[in-house]
């Protein structure tokens, strides 16, 4: 049937005689233009499994990078403790367990390596286990123990050795002994699925009092008046500086929104750490009391009257965050906060996204604002929450069942802007949240003039570094400041960069190394 239409084809058209026309050529014309279809057919397999890896991995990369931020924040509060505050955290098997699941996978090596030493190891020994390994990795691993006072150097003797402490309770917790010390379960049980529905609500009630302020948006969303919230939460966002003299959010507490629900929760248990001696709390206590409950499975009670008296405080407060549930004289965990403190390489895919896709766990809610170039903004949300935050930088038009339409106007972007909020922030928000790819350049560029026009000037306090001997060895503490997230700024032609005060040491500390 082919060879006789294509004959008839070619003979009607006067392209070429049937005298040249053969089966032979026939065949090859018809394998080539297979040919052509199935390599067209692969390269759009291909193209689409690469697209879908490449969002696979960004997904990753978000939830890593949030999970990055809370190790962080916990270990920078972990580093100013003294070695005193320190040995009585240490003397809790929990707490040691929740650290080392807290180090980079280089550091937890070698602090198994000497867990079970009777005696101090030699620095050559550890350098010899660790020799295959880049410097710069074995730096950061040997300066995360130090700074968290696992490892002491015996610099008489050239030795290594855990901190006593540590080690006698981490062998406690890795033996099967118990990291629940000071628990009391009572057998009774909860479904986790309510726990975690109390939990949002609690949490979406004090965000939603954070964003509160703006009157305009209160009227539109339906929050005609502010949420309640316990005098002593109330004290703590204020000095956590997330909220504002006159109860207004201010720029880290729209960072604080942007965050991811775990760096959140732990955001705000570390400023209540900070502020444990205003509270007439010990901080140790507290501490041991979060890392213990980050063991307990979720649903299942335990007793309250077993408690002491500060922990049984604890947990009344931590009831009106959502972090447990309090029930009678039983007590559930309603989160994992182990979440936030495990290995950063364990399931990091499957975590929440960051909580700017939704600033409430609203998964419905992701993608779901339209930016158009003429400044108007549609949000397809019935979230009062999401429309107040809305309503902190643009002026709300209309509200429908499930849609609200804005403008951005060069009042409301100010307002927002004066209160503290930045550009990027702003920008921040609407690129998470925006449905079919990154914003208009024209927003972009608007708001970043807008903000230009209040504030002209940058101030950060930091450490200049310059007078390299080389450009390798420029380039290698440079990378080295990259890696670990300390890197303002810096010029390659005139060999200097620019570190934040904190961070000097670390990097000082690599220089030496490498001289």
């Amino acid at each position: 049937m082919w060879f006789s239409l294509i004959l008839i084809s070619a003979e009607s058209f006067g392209i070429i005689s049937l005298q040249l026309i053969s089966p032979i050529w026939i065949i090859l014309l018809i394998l080539l233009f297979y040919y052509f279809i199935g390599l067209v057919l692969l390269n759009l397999f291909v193209f689409v499994f690469l697209l879908v890896l490449v969002f696979v991995q960004w997904i990753s990369f978000v939830s890593f990078s949030s999970l990055f931020i809370t190790q962080r924040m916990l270990d920078a509060y972990l580093e100013t403790l003294p070695e005193a505050v320190i040995s009585r955290l240490f003397a809790s098997p929990s707490a040691c367990l929740v650290v080392l699941r807290m180090l980079p996978p280089l550091a937890k090596s070698i602090v198994m390596r000497l867990l079970f030493a009777t005696a101090a190891v030699p620095v050559a020994s550890l350098e010899k286990f660790t020799g295959l390994i880049t410097n710069k990795v074995s730096h950061y691993a040997f300066s995360r123990l130090r700074s968290l006072k696992i490892l002491k150097e015996k610099y008489t003797s050239q030795t290594l050795e855990l901190h006593p402490a540590f080690q006698k309770s981490l062998r406690t917790a890795l033996t099967c002994g118990s990291t629940n010390e000071g628990f009391e379960e009572t057998g009774a049980q909860i479904d986790a699925a309510f726990l975690a529905e109390f939990h949002n609500e609690r949490w979406e009630s004090m965000l939603n009092y954070m964003v509160s302020s703006a009157d305009q948006t209160m009227e539109l969303s339906g929050l005609h008046k502010k949420v309640k919230l316990n005098p002593v939460i109330l004290e703590l966002l204020s000095k956590s500086n997330l909220l504002g003299r006159q109860k207004n959010i201010t720029s880290d507490g729209f960072q604080f929104l942007l965050q991811a629900r775990y760096t959140q929760v732990w955001t705000l248990l570390l400023h209540y750490l900070n502020n444990a001696a205003a509270l007439d709390m010990d901080p140790v206590d507290i501490l041991n009391f979060l890392f213990r409950l980050g063991t307990l499975e979720l649903g299942r009670g335990q007793l309250v009257s077993s408690l002491p008296l500060a922990h049984k405080r604890l947990v009344t407060e931590l009831a009106e965050l959502g972090v447990v549930y309090l029930k009678n004289d039983v007590f559930y965990a309603a989160i994992e906060l182990s979440d936030s403190t495990m290995d950063t390489e364990k399931n990091a895919a499957s975590r929440d996204a960051p909580t700017a896709k939704g600033s409430g766990s609203d998964v419905e809610n992701q993608g779901f604002i339209i930016v158009e170039t003429n400044y108007r903004i549609y949000a397809y949300t019935s979230s009062p929450l999401q429309i107040s935050i809305l309503g902190l930088f643009c002026s709300i038009k209309a509200r429908f069942a499930n849609l609200l339409i804005g403008r951005f106007t060069r009042h409301s972007a100010r307002r927002a802007l004066s209160s503290g909020i930045t550009a990027d922030q702003i920008i921040q928000y609407l690129n998470s949240n925006h449905r079919g790819g990154a914003l208009p350049p024209t927003i972009v560029d608007q708001i970043k003039l807008w903000q230009l026009e209040l504030d002209r000037f940058r101030q950060e306090d930091g450490i200049l570094f310059r007078d390299f001997i080389s450009t390798k060895e420029y380039t290698a503490v440079s990378e080295y400041a990259q890696d670990i997230g300390a890197l303002i700024w810096k010029n390659d032609k005139t060999r200097m960069f620019f570190v934040p005060e904190k961070s000097a040491k670390d990097i000082t500390e690599f220089v030496n190394k490498l001289t």
